[in-house]
């Protein structure tokens, strides 16, 4: 009775780890979307291009949803998909503050 009370206790412990870090990346995400904008027009990028690099941004993004979400049901390697793709958000949005003044094909690709 003890172990399964013990096993229910971790169980819950790493939905809720995994809720947090959900939580962190949608922030991260849906934080920078709002300034994608504004933020490559700092970098020197006209309305066109901004418009560009955004739309097309956002078809690679369902496309890797749908290329990533066969090779892991193929695979079978949920949580390391999911955990490498945390990461990268994670990581590729506040490197956007790393880039230079004239930067902005860098950051395109960021974004």
């Amino acid at each position: 009775m003890e172990h399964q009370r013990k096993k229910r206790e971790i169980i819950i412990g790493f939905v809720l780890f995994m809720g947090l870090v959900n939580f962190f990346a949608d922030m991260t995400h849906e934080g920078a979307r709002s300034i994608y904008g504004s933020y490559l027009g700092l970098l020197g990028m006209n309305a066109a291009k901004i418009g560009f690099i955004t739309g097309f941004g956002e078809f690679v993004g369902y496309a890797l949803r749908f290329w990533s979400g066969r090779y892991t049901d193929r695979s079978k390697k949920y949580w390391l998909i999911a955990l490498v793709g945390f990461s990268i958000n994670m990581a590729a949005i506040p490197a956007l503050v790393l880039v230079n003044k004239n930067g902005w094909l860098l950051a395109s690709f960021s974004s």
